[in-house]
């Protein structure tokens, strides 16, 4: 290009998930002095999505046995038939335990930009700076319906189609034995049991929203003599970012709010059958099931110098011969909190879920009545026709507000998400190209010597103190890691190749961070 010159383009994408236009824009500009021994181009990229998608999904698929070993339930026995001298029974059948239509919808903008210069003094010499940012800030949101087979101990199936061995459609009907030796509710009704039905479909609303940021730092040095060139790079890379809150709830069907449900995947696409109109029964579910309320920040931050230095050579068969030295010094954070709310009750833990004995969760004296916590809208799965089904929205925004009117947050971090690591890596390498009658190639070998340290919490059960010392560790490895690589010339048309070489790979952060647990047996 010549100086001063530049570009702008824009463009736009519709999605028909989101029946929405969206653009895209982006820039750059290019300058140069009239010797062409130095220049800059800086460019720059700004981009707003919507990214919808709709899905369908079955989890969790177990093995239901009556004669096999170890299988994870028992026969699936067809409801109607339960009482029959010689009932129906599905054995050795692998079923999901639920199936799900999940609407996730987020928000998106993107922000990139780039400054490159380039300094050439001599025909020799040359330097340059890169610098690369970006910003990425999200919204998510949300909506979950899921059609669980929590009542299995009751035969609460009929319908049951099969393709071989496995489950392909069934459903869940109210027989009146569903409460019977069930987990329950007893705790929050003086002792009595609740009479729980059908404990799904369960609703699910969740809102998260976060924003990242990159920054990298690169400069270079590039020397080219008579029989050999130089190369160095110095510079920085650095990220931040993460979810700033996430907030879940969730709601069930209960005591006969719905008698039966149906799902299949007979035909090949998902359907659904529910006793009840979910676009518009503001009583489907119930009873309030769980709350909870986080956030996660991470932060990652990596210098580094490298050297390589490449020589022309004629060492018979040996063309080229390459080293250098690379030296990483990097350290990873992770600091997750999350949110309890406090009620001021000295007695109870507030509003998460951490209560006395008798007063669980979803005890109703510390919830909304969850016909509120409905949305006006539906939740449209109608794009791409995948057979999901429309309901009533979970509204995170009244549950935000009836939490932040009736209890006090309170910021507790959670020592099994935290932890830092911080890596320190030298390595050296020697390579040499060769070519001798009709075979060519590399072989070389490579040091890398890694010191590693962690910082971690452990999870110590039955702990009374609030004291908390980290769990520091560290570990030092060197690794040879030789390489070779061969290409012999069979004829004009035909290379046969052969290459081999020690690798190594490393332990994930994830991994690394995780806290370890212990406690009495």
């Amino acid at each position: 290009m010549d100086a001063g010159e530049g570009i702008i383009s824009t463009e736009t994408t519709y999605s028909d998930t989101n029946e929405k236009w969206e653009p895209q824009y982006s820039a750059f500009y290019s300058w140069k002095n009239e010797s062409e021994t130095f220049g800059i181009l800086a460019s720059y990229t700004k981009q707003d999505r919507t990214v919808t998608s709709i899905e369908n999904y079955a989890s969790h698929w177990r093995f239901h046995s009556d004669t096999v070993e170890g299988a994870e339930r028992p026969a699936i026995v067809e409801q109607s038939t339960a009482g029959d001298e010689n009932p129906v029974i599905y054995n050795n059948v692998w079923a999901p335990r639920a199936m799900g239509i999940g609407n996730h919808e987020q928000d998106r903008t993107r922000d990139g930009y780039q400054i490159t210069t380039q300094w050439r003094p001599t025909e020799r010499l040359e330097f340059a700076f890169n610098y690369f940012g970006s910003q990425l800030g999200y919204d998510t949101r949300s909506q979950s319906l899921t059609l669980a087979e929590w009542n299995d101990n009751h035969n609460p199936y009929y319908g049951i189609v099969l393709e071989g061995d496995t489950v392909v459609g069934y459903g869940n009907g109210d027989n009146g034995f569903l409460n019977d030796d069930n987990w329950g509710d007893d705790d929050v009704n003086g002792g009595v049991k609740v009479e729980r039905g059908l404990m799904s479909p369960q609703l699910t609303g969740q809102d998260s929203y976060g924003e990242s940021e990159s920054q990298t730092f690169d400069f270079e040095v590039v020397y080219q003599g008579d029989f050999y060139t130089a190369a160095i790079n110095v510079g920085r890379s650095s990220a931040e970012g993460g979810v700033s809150e996430r907030i879940m709830a969730n709601m069930d069907a209960r005591n006969g709010s719905i008698n039966s449900w149906y799902w299949s995947i007979a035909d090949g696409k998902p359907s659904y059958e529910i006793s009840t109109d979910l676009t518009s029964d503001r009583e489907a579910y119930p009873y309030y099931d769980w709350f909870s309320s986080d956030a996660t920040q991470n932060r990652d931050r990596e210098d580094y110098y490298q050297l390589d230095l490449g020589f022309d050579t004629d060492w018979g068969g040996i063309t080229k011969v390459y080293v250098g030295t690379k030296y990483r010094d990097h350290e990873a954070k992770s600091l997750r909190d999350t949110f309890l709310w406090d009620d001021g009750i000295s007695d109870n833990g507030g509003y998460r879920g951490w209560l006395s004995g008798t007063e669980w969760f979803h005890n109703p004296d510390f919830h909304p009545d969850t016909s509120i916590l409905l949305g006006s809208g539906v939740v449209d799965n109608s794009a791409g026709g995948t057979g999901a089904i429309d309901y009533l929205p979970f509204d995170i925004d009244a549950l935000k507000e009836y939490v932040s009117d009736n209890f006090t947050r309170t910021v507790v971090p959670v020592l099994s998400g935290t932890y830092t690591i911080e890596e320190k890596i030298f390595s050296l390498y020697a390579q040499a190209d060769f070519e001798w009658s009709a075979f060519r190639g590399n072989f070389g070998v490579r040091y890398v010597n890694t010191d590693l340290t962690t910082s971690t919490y452990d999870d110590i059960i039955g702990q009374e103190t609030d004291i908390t010392n980290a769990n520091n560790r560290s570990a030092d490895s060197d690794n040879f890691l030789p390489s070779l690589n061969v290409a012999w010339d069979l004829t004009e048309d035909l290379v046969l190749r052969f290459a081999a070489a020690r690798t190594m790979s490393r332990v994930s952060y994830a991994d690394l961070g995780q806290a370890e647990s212990y406690g009495p047996l």
